[in-house]
């Protein structure tokens, strides 16, 4: 899917303010940063494949889909392009639109769950086999509590089991080993025996 798109230097604002960085993603797609927020610029070739797939879908710019939320909207391109994002991304786009409730995603999840969603599934079941026995980092916080760093708190993939541990740094994976978060445990646990 190679194609020539609109230089970055010609995306200036954007539906969150004025942009202030932008990296490419895949042909046709540009990722945006303001100082608030930011998500993802398509570009004409790719707002029509959307328009395609989800003519009853309106993401947060607005139906012209050239633009899409970082934190939602970016879900139905990653299972519409699953070639195009992380397996990590994909199988989190696979979980957020197939959750029951999220009525923002009904017009998307009939096509998910079609033969025409079955990369985006396999993508996200192979990656979460992958990951099935990893700790995931979910809430963080840092200063104001009993030891210098990061209060974070991990979730098993497959159990669900949660756990709060003290890190001296921020976490620089979103998984983790077991025994990854015992050798964080050890530190805390030597420094309360002290």
């Amino acid at each position: 899917m190679s194609r020539e798109i609109e230089s970055p230097t010609a995306l200036r604002d954007s539906p969150w303010g004025r942009i202030i960085a932008t990296k490419p993603h895949g042909a046709g797609m540009i990722w945006v940063t303001t100082a608030s927020h930011g998500g993802l610029w398509l570009d004409p070739a790719r707002r029509a494949e959307m328009a395609a797939a989800f003519p009853s879908f309106t993401p947060w710019g607005g139906r012209g889909f050239e633009w899409l939320e970082e934190d939602c909207d970016v879900s139905v391109a990653a299972i519409l392009w699953p070639a195009d994002f992380t397996p990590s991304m994909v199988s989190a786009s696979v979980a957020m639109v197939s959750q029951p409730g999220r009525g923002y995603f009904d017009a998307v999840r009939p096509w998910l769950e079609s033969p025409a969603g079955a990369d985006a599934r396999r993508i996200a079941a192979e990656f979460n086999a992958s990951v099935a026995d990893l700790w995931e980092v979910g809430s963080l916080s840092g200063g104001k509590h009993d030891a210098p760093g990061w209060r974070v708190m991990f979730t098993h993939r497959t159990t669900g089991e949660q756990k709060w541990l003290a890190l001296p740094d921020y976490p620089e994976k979103s998984l983790y080993s077991g025994a990854e978060l015992e050798q964080f445990a050890e530190p805390a646990a030597a420094a309360k025996a002290a």
